[in-house]
């Protein structure tokens, strides 16, 4: 079991150190050295480029910095370090209780965390953190399934019994028996509970024990460990997931195996430095927002609308008859009157830097990518959507597109509005131009 260390939340972009510096300490926390100097050599590995902090140096000393990843690191002393998306935040009083509930929203929708549960009124007056909101909800998912009795089957076995039972082998009778004539070298079935399923969920019990510090979780595992107590632990995950059963019988197994599933692979040990052990469960915020929109936006299509996401049907440019760098926007969306293209990023958006200077604070890559979208999927004329996170400083549409300059005599336009996505429990919305509502209509039902 790790030690009880520390609890640290954090936003991305925030720093971890191991004193605090004199001044600007708001966006600074402290940990131990131990973890410190841990993520530290995680930081300067070859592991580097995903890893979810990146070394710095801050007010003349070493700092930490997340960033955009969100969920939970585990060091080797037991700091358990939680990061928070920042970027999605309405209002500047944000605390670490609402961003919570914005990574919460937005993974519900995803595929793997569709039996989440945002609901729950201990996720609001207990204010759990994120380790503890999963392990509780694995918990009680596991909970439900003992009292509903776990499934047994038959497994073949191999014994050497006092009494003959199913077939005997004869190549161990003698092997083993010649002597001993009293015994029976037998293969048989036995109807246990022995299987891969449960073999599965008693793994993840075992793994979770590790880390929860909340009393009601570690009593709640100690029961269920009694009703696991003829399961052996799982001895290869890959194998075990492969043999899982997926019919109407099994459908009570659904959430606890789901969760099981997000336990063993992302909580179980990777030796990324030596003989010790990380602990992490972290998701890119790039790619889970990106694939909250789509989620969102594929429930409020219009019927006569057709949604493509990473679409991957142009390149950028063709040598010696050979294509390269191709061309994936994150969203095209057809109507029967025009073709749409949709990106979606994850980065903060200032509506007052409506100057030559600011730029809303757009990034020169995204337009340049942009524009070679608008060029390849919409012959150079038409509608493209820049989509950011709904902020306090990005609340609603630009309310005039950007132009893309052409060279053709023809009048044609490309077009690029910069767009807020609203996260929130319910439904997602995206949040248009009033003067471009006529265009936009044209594949999204109207909110």
């Amino acid at each position: 079991m790790v030690s009880d260390g520390k609890l640290i939340s954090v936003f991305e972009y925030d720093f971890l150190c191991v004193e605090l510096p004199s001044n600007g300490q708001e966006r600074f926390r402290q940990i131990s050295r131990q973890a410190f100097e841990y993520i530290k050599q995680l930081c300067l590995s070859k592991e580097a480029a995903q890893a979810a902090f990146k070394l710095r140096i801050q007010h003349q000393r070493e700092v930490l910095q997340a960033q955009n990843f969100a969920g939970v690191v585990i060091t080797p002393d037991g700091t358990q370090i939680e990061i928070l998306p920042k970027i999605g935040k309405q209002t500047e009083c944000y605390t670490s209780d609402q961003g919570r509930m914005t990574l919460l929203w937005m993974l519900k929708r995803l595929k793997g965390f569709r039996h989440l549960q945002t609901n729950q009124a201990n996720i609001k007056t207990q204010k759990m953190p994120l380790m503890e909101l999963f392990i509780s909800q694995f918990l009680t998912a596991v909970s439900i399934l003992a009292k509903r009795g776990l499934r047994s089957d038959y497994r073949e076995k191999q014994d050497n019994l006092l009494f003959l039972k199913g077939k005997l082998s004869i190549s161990r009778q003698l092997r083993y028996n010649l002597v001993k004539r009293q015994r029976f070298a037998v293969d048989f079935d036995e109807f246990s509970v022995d299987r891969a399923e449960n073999r599965l969920i008693n793994s993840a019990l075992t793994i979770v024990a590790m880390y929860s510090r909340l009393s009601s979780n570690q009593r709640l595992i100690k029961e269920l460990h009694f009703s696991f107590d003829a399961v052996p632990p799982s001895s290869d995950y890959v194998k075990d997931f492969e043999n899982v059963r997926s019919d109407r019988s099994m459908h009570t197994y659904e959430v606890p195996l789901a969760w099981a599933k997000i336990i063993l692979e992302g909580l179980s040990p990777q030796s990324m430095l030596g003989t010790q052990p990380a602990f992490s469960l972290l998701f890119p915020m790039e790619a889970v927002f990106e694939a909250y929109v789509a989620a969102e936006l594929k429930c409020q299509l219009l019927p006569t609308s057709r949604m493509i996401t990473q679409a991957q049907s142009h390149w950028l440019v063709t040598h010696a008859s050979v294509n390269w760098f191709r061309l994936k926007p994150d969203i095209v969306i057809n109507t029967t009157q025009a073709c749409f293209v949709l990106d979606t990023k994850w980065k903060i958006l200032e509506q007052k830097g409506n100057n030559a200077t600011a730029k809303y604070g757009v990034s020169t890559t995204d337009l340049y990518q942009m524009f070679a979208y608008g060029h390849t999927y919409l012959n150079g004329s038409g509608d493209m959507y820049l989509i950011y996170p709904m902020q306090s400083g990005f609340d609603k549409a630009v309310q005039l597109p950007l132009l893309y300059h052409s060279s053709s005599s023809s009048g044609e336009t490309l077009r690029l509005w910069l767009v807020p996505f609203e996260i929130n429990e319910k439904q997602g919305k995206l949040h248009l131009p009033l003067a471009h509502q006529l265009v936009a209509t044209a594949f999204v039902v109207e909110q």
